[in-house]
């Protein structure tokens, strides 16, 4: 499956943002550019769509995001990134009130769960 990848410039550094062709893949902040993975730099429509919709939330416009998603993961990962999701606009959440929400120990939740 192809991966097309799209750039970012933030107030808060360049992102990187990869999307198959059902959605979203990863996002991540990045030193520089990098061509050299599946399909580059191309963009497609979702690459494009998160672009705006970024731009928007760091320019305060945007408060809730509405791209489709595409991530590769465990189940307990899938579980965490929709929690992740699930926090809304302004408000925070700790390690410990995932877990809760998850019905799992704190030792679960603080494993490494990297989207991308």
């Amino acid at each position: 499956m192809t991966v097309c990848k799209s750039y970012l410039d933030s107030p808060q550094g360049l992102i990187e943002i990869a999307a198959t062709s059902k959605g979203i893949s990863a996002i991540a902040f990045v030193d520089s550019v990098n061509g050299n993975v599946d399909g580059g730099t191309t963009s497609n429509d979702f690459t494009e769509a998160a672009k705006v919709q970024l731009a928007d939330y760091f320019n305060g416009s945007l408060t809730q995001f509405d791209l489709p998603f595409d991530a590769k993961g465990t189940a307990f990962q899938q579980g965490v990134w929709k929690a992740l999701c699930d926090i809304p606009y302004g408000e925070t959440a700790s390690y410990a009130d995932i877990a809760n929400k998850l019905n799992l120990s704190l030792i679960h939740i603080s494993e490494p769960t990297r989207l991308g």
